[in-house]
């Protein structure tokens, strides 16, 4: 018993000598990394006081903050060229189009940018300063500086706009590995006025429809209803404004349904993927998917009850999707009487017109495969879930076949998808002329990769793709229809109503 308990103490004692001994070299340990931190901060100031002392402490101050401006202007560039990639048209020149989007940062975007860097604050363990405090660290300094010249920089270098075509062309195939060929390459020109468009058709759409319009509860008019509705009546400025005045009594009324279409939405598709997860055996966190239990029964009555709620919200919503389809294929209609009307067959009207046709067609089809567009949404939704949970070291057989058996559902959604886009024109500018709206959503996944990643990726454009595609279209015709709205046919009652919304 002596021996068992001199024993204990020993191994007691020496526990507590390695424990002090690992506080004593964590707390040494910490220390030298705030020492380190401290010298690498500094190593940044002194970097700095150099370059105060070339340029000056003025110049410092704005070339840091036009830095920042620039970071958020290749941001949005980055964006650009994702947004025209999906037509394999990219910018010849992206430093230039960096710098041009930098420049066209809104007054709020700008603002939030300097309140981001005022609020910044260097924590003892920062490897570099904030660059707020590098510019105090330089305004102290107060240098004038032995260099000052008002040039841009493009003038250090011979043929810079030639050099910038070629790092544009490295960084897209290096770092953001795009396969392209010289045709996608656009001048930066096009791409900007292309830039703006897509920003009011944007806006147009939030306009119009108040920022209720939603792809998943599409509104589509199709050519033979357009056309019906063309040609039984006759337009004028009363029948936009009893369609404006019908717009916003609807969208007053049903402004709590939107809400509870989207939560509703929302909670299914949760509810959808946590049955997912328990089919593959895997242990889900209830609360995070709208769950008590977390088992299999409650996923599915969740879901089940879910979109009970989601049916009620589209009942009610109704009204408003009426009237607003009404408001707009009366403006569109308006536009068509008038363009008949001249019998001219050219002008804006005639122009109009012809793209009004183009845009309701594409708009059509939204109609024949908008149940195909959600179902193929909701399996997407819920192969997310499945992979979310691989990792590095791999998967549970459970989850794997659980992807595979998924996989083989998306081929045929997309072929039914397909068809229906097949002899229909895309109506916007691509880089291989003229291709249908199936040639638009293809996408083209290495053979090599799992058949799961490989079909869940090619959902994923299409999806990307018929959803951006659907609100340019609704914004063209919406922006057509406001033209003809605030145009010669409209009414001082009329402009008072529609610019109240």
């Amino acid at each position: 018993a002596n021996e068992k308990g001199l024993t204990a103490l020993l191994a007691y004692t020496a526990l507590g000598i390695i424990t002090l001994t690992r506080a004593i070299l964590w707390v040494f340990m910490i220390i030298g990394h705030g020492i380190s931190c401290f010298a690498l901060r500094q190593m940044e100031f002194d970097a700095d006081a150099y370059e105060v002392q070339f340029a000056g402490s003025d110049a410092f101050d704005k070339t840091t903050r036009r830095i920042s401006v620039l970071q958020a202007g290749s941001a949005q560039a980055l964006r650009l060229i994702e947004e025209n990639w999906q037509e394999q048209r990219l910018a010849e020149d992206f430093p230039t189009l960096a710098r041009s989007q930098a420049d066209g940062l809104s007054r709020k975007v700008l603002d939030a940018i300097e309140e981001s860097m005022e609020e910044a604050r260097t924590s003892a363990f920062a490897t570099h300063p904030t660059d707020i405090d590098r510019i105090r660290a330089a305004q102290k300094r107060n240098a004038e500086g032995i260099f000052c010249i008002d040039e841009p920089a493009t003038g250090l270098f011979m043929q810079f706009e030639s050099l910038a075509k070629k790092a544009s062309e490295r960084f897209y195939r290096d770092d953001l590995g795009l396969q392209f060929s010289e045709s996608c390459l656009m001048n930066n020109t096009v791409l900007d006025r292309e830039s703006r468009a897509r920003k009011n058709e944007s806006e147009a759409c939030e306009r119009f429809f108040g920022g209720k319009l939603s792809v998943i509860r599409p509104l589509y008019v199709t050519p033979e209803e357009f056309d019906a509705f063309c040609a039984n009546q006759v337009f004028g400025g009363e029948s936009l404004l009893d369609a404006v005045s019908q717009v916003n009594i609807a969208l007053a009324s049903s402004e709590s349904y939107f809400d509870d279409f989207e939560e509703a939405d929302d909670a299914a598709v949760l509810a959808m993927q946590a049955r997912e997860l328990l089919m593959a055996a895997y242990r889900v966190d209830a609360p995070r998917f709208g769950l008590s239990r977390g088992d299999l029964g409650e996923s599915q009555r969740v879901r089940d009850d879910a979109q009970i709620r989601r049916n009620a919200a589209l009942v009610h919503l109704q009204p408003f999707d009426k009237a607003a389809k009404l408001r707009l294929m009366t403006g569109l209609a308006l536009l068509k009487q008038r363009e008949a009307e001249t019998h001219r067959g050219e002008g804006d009207e005639a122009f109009m017109a012809r793209e009004c046709d183009r845009f309701i067609q594409v708009l059509g089809l939204y109609g024949e495969i908008r149940s195909d567009l959600v179902h193929l949404r909701d399996r997407w939704m819920a192969q997310a879930a499945l992979i979310n949970t691989l990792t590095p070291d791999g998967a549970s057989e459970s989850v794997i076949k659980r992807l595979q058996a998924n996989a083989v559902e998306f081929g045929p959604l997309e072929n039914a998808i397909r068809a229906r886009l097949r002899g229909v024109a895309y109506p916007f500018k691509h880089a291989r002329g003229e291709v249908s709206i199936a040639d638009y959503v293809e996408h083209h996944v290495d053979e090599n990769i799992d058949v799961s990643l490989r079909t869940f990726a090619t959902a994923e454009k299409m999806l990307e793709r018929l959803f951006t595609l659907y609100f340019r279209v609704m914004g063209r015709l919406v922006i057509l229809a406001e033209t003809v709205e605030m145009g010669e046919w409209i009414t001082d009652e009329l402009e008072e109503e529609a610019g109240g919304e």
